[in-house]
């Protein structure tokens, strides 16, 4: 037990940036963790505060409709999706392919007690995940329903267990996944396509049910028992809770145990095997002597580049994704037609905007595809050789910044065409299409390199923790977002009438950006590598 304790404290401070902050002499760096700490604390608050208006609106009509309840539905069934969804990609490369796998298979500790100290570090990382997503319809749910202290506290206890299922399917399937990929000669990308295919057929799904669910097709009971069938664990959670009614709330509790404690007894057999399976490399036998050729440092560092990026499932998985959503939406949007794409969206748009309206989600999916963000701290270990070796730091952040848009820019001009195509777009709109996306994808590219100077994480055990748990990469999200949001929203509330003119306008800010973000790669961009 007293081993458990300690690998889980170890992995939390670790993952969490705390014992760096500890143990940190520069107050410089303690200052900078700090503002870490405030900015996702800050976020988490902003992000709790929209949901909670959101749900309070939603609340306001399901108690005229006598269906209070389906909050808590809402609740637990989105904090589950999201669960699983995070912990899909969590789960590579923090319970399999670990950094430091050999480190502690070499201690003195039983693999179950490694096991049991990822997962439970898993299941502490998704509460923040619940406390975003569930605990705002709680509250708004108490607020306007006859609950009591009792209500209160049963929900709290509840709250404990929700993650144990989603994070025991996600895990099951990510080891589905790197099971299968290991016994291939090309495993990063078996699991890539199937943790893809994972992905997609996840949101396929919940697609289908939110069709499914909505109110003017279903009464309260209809959407409730939809929801039920959807997922039954959700039925006990919410009349435990609303009924206080504590069978349910022990069959809650004693399914997500008996969940939990059976993939732990069986996958803990092949926790060493699939793990070591993982670190195997192949080789070639076949070698043959050819003409020996040579290429530009900065071609030999893109290739680098390619070669890092592609070696990392959960790295190709975060950043990719953006480009395959775009694929999609065009191939729907194509064969379907636009009315079928939009009401699959879900998003109200007048008509004779949506053809321009295909700019917002192309850049969308553009600027998700950042994968500078984190490519300085990805080199860890590796930097000094960068450091050392003969090559200019503006050209080290060249090939960083030409790869990332190698991925965007062929996306953005073939999704381009299969739109405009498909929404029978004007030569203008076609432009637009591919000058405004393409804009974005330079801005974030050189945007997040920037931040990854910035806010460097070079010592870490999983890439999972610099690529998805990072002040960088999130805030190379932030980024993204906040460039695409602040232009829509100016649209919505200047009511703007002349829309090329707008688009135009937008372009130049945006090469005005792309402008001052270059001048302060080449200036302090520079002064902060060489001081890594």
């Amino acid at each position: 037990m007293s081993n458990l304790i300690a690998l889980i404290k170890v992995d939390f401070l670790n993952l969490t940036g705390i014992n760096k902050l500890l143990k940190e002499t520069s107050k410089k760096e303690k200052s900078r963790i700090i503002l870490m700490f405030l900015t996702v604390a800050i976020s988490i608050g902003m992000l709790v505060f929209i949901a909670s208006k959101y749900f309070m609106e939603i609340g306001k009509l399901l108690s005229t409709v006598g269906g209070l309840e389906i909050l808590l539905y809402f609740g637990v069934i989105g904090s589950t999706a999201l669960i699983f969804f995070t912990s899909l990609y969590k789960a590579q490369g923090f319970l399999f392919g670990q950094k430091d796998f050999d480190f502690l298979m070499a201690l003195p500790l039983k693999s179950y007690t490694i096991l049991l100290s990822k997962l439970l570090n898993l299941v502490v990382i998704n509460y923040l995940v619940e406390i975003i997503v569930m605990v705002p319809p709680a509250i708004i749910y108490f607020m306007n329903s006859n609950s009591n202290f009792l209500n209160v506290i049963n929900f709290i206890i509840l709250f404990i267990f929700v993650p144990f299922i989603p994070i025991v399917v996600a895990s099951v399937v990510a080891f589905i996944i790197s099971y299968v990929s290991s016994r291939m000669k090309y495993k990063n990308l078996a699991t890539i396509i199937m943790s893809f295919i994972a992905v997609i057929l996840f949101m396929a799904i919940s697609m289908n049910l939110d069709n499914s669910i909505r109110p003017e097709a279903l009464d309260v009971n209809g959407i409730c028992n939809m929801l039920k069938k959807a997922y039954i664990p959700s039925y006990y959670f919410t009349l435990a809770i609303k009924d206080l009614n504590f069978l349910y709330a022990s069959n809650f509790i004693l399914l997500s145990i008996a969940v939990f404690s059976l993939f732990i007894y069986v996958f803990n057999k092949s926790f060493k095997v699939i793990n070591s399976k993982l670190m195997e490399t192949y080789k070639k036998d076949n070698y043959k002597m050819k003409d020996l050729s040579e290429s530009s440092q900065l071609k030999a560092l893109i290739k680098k580049e390619m070669k890092r990026y592609f070696s990392s499932s959960v790295y190709v998985l975060n950043t990719f994704f953006g480009i395959v959503l775009l694929t999609i939406v065009s191939i729907i949007a194509l064969f379907f037609g636009q009315d079928q794409l939009m009401k699959i969206l879900d998003i109200p748009v007048a008509k004779d905007l949506i053809g321009n309206f295909v700019i917002v989600i192309m850049s969308f999916c553009v600027v998700m595809t950042c994968t500078t963000s984190s490519s300085i701290s990805l080199e860890s270990n590796n930097l000094w050789i960068l450091k050392s070796s003969p090559i200019r730091t503006i050209d080290i952040f060249k090939s960083k910044i030409i790869f990332n848009l190698s991925l965007i820019l062929p996306a953005v001009m073939m999704n381009s065409v299969l739109l405009a195509i498909a929404f029978k777009a004007t030569l203008i709109q076609l432009l637009w299409y591919l000058i405004i996306p393409t804009l974005y994808g330079i801005t974030v590219a050189i945007g997040g390199l920037i931040i990854n100077l910035y806010f460097p994480k070079l010592v870490w055990t999983s890439e999972t923790v610099v690529v998805k748990q990072s002040l960088s990469s999130f805030l190379g999200v932030m980024l993204g977002m906040v460039i695409v949001v602040i232009p829509v929203i100016s649209f919505i509330f200047l009511k703007i009438r002349n829309i090329n003119i707008f688009i135009s306008i937008l372009a130049l800010v945006l090469i005005c950006i792309i402008f001052i973000l270059c001048n302060i790669l080449k200036n302090k961009g520079v002064e902060l590598f060489n001081k890594l």
